[in-house]
């Protein structure tokens, strides 16, 4: 390693290093703003010198002795800063989720709830807030609606229904239709269709043939014996669901009307 030696009696910062934000062209470009950069002011070198000059008269054993000596004072350094960072962001951590608790007691019984049960449905504005409470203070307004939301839960643990078939395998189900809906995607339109079996069971049709589109199209309640191959046994809202695909009709009544 060469160092730079020069008439001086300690060591010094003779020459700064380029800009790490621009690179040292002094213009920044980003996606929302083009012009002088902020780091370095426009002049292109880095806001902190980076390489040192030392005495004429010093050894390289000096110059490496020094370096480990300045590097220890910036570990240090480093160290207390850092953990002056940790101390102000748990402080604030704490006010936050503190205040938090106070204005919305509930949230406590919530953050247990899905701690207990990671498997089970929880509205997307529970977990939302849930994770915000850690970093900003809610609002009236959020916690109203925690409140309204969190009473509407359903908290049991118990998982409703059961799965009907075997997965991989063909079977006959009786079925009668509770709703239906679509999503388009890049081979075409896939029909959604939401059924109930004898028991009260939850069954998923999906398909894209004219035997789905058909039960689709017909009204809600109305009873339906069709084969179809059972894709997957899921859970939703804490409710057993039983996935069908390659759905045929083995017997298509007239449409009724819904009761």
């Amino acid at each position: 390693m060469t160092f730079k030696r020069f008439n001086i009696s300690k060591p010094e910062i003779r020459v700064r290093g380029a800009c790490c934000r621009c690179g040292g062209s002094g213009l920044y470009r980003g996606a929302f703003y083009v012009g002088e950069c902020f780091g370095c002011g426009g002049d292109g070198m880095a806001s902190r010198p980076t390489i040192y000059g030392y005495p004429k008269d010093w050894s390289d054993e000096q110059i490496i002795e020094w370096n480990e000596k300045r590097e220890q004072r910036n570990a240090k350094a480093r160290q207390r800063a850092a953990e002056k960072r940790e101390a102000k962001a748990k402080e604030k951590y704490d006010a936050t989720v503190g205040a938090n608790r106070a204005a919305l007691p509930e949230l406590v019984d919530a953050e247990d709830w899905v701690r207990a049960n990671p498997d089970r449905y929880v509205h997307h504005i529970i977990t939302d807030m849930i994770d915000k409470s850690a970093w900003f203070v809610l609002s009236e307004k959020q916690c109203d609606l925690f409140r309204k939301i969190w009473s509407e839960h359903d908290k049991s643990t118990e998982v409703k229904g059961a799965h009907i078939g075997k997965i991989g395998k063909r079977d006959i189900f009786d079925l009668t239709k509770t709703g239906e809906t679509y999503f388009q995607g890049e081979f075409g339109i896939t029909f959604v269709i939401f059924c109930t079996d004898p028991d009260g069971n939850r069954v998923i049709v999906k398909g894209s043939g004219e035997d789905a589109g058909e039960l689709y199209s017909s009204k809600k309640g109305n009873q339906f014996k069709v084969k179809g191959t059972v894709k997957d046994h899921t859970e939703r809202q804490g409710e057993k669901q039983t996935v069908l695909n390659r759905v045929k009709w083995i017997d298509q009544p007239e449409n009724q009307e819904a009761a």
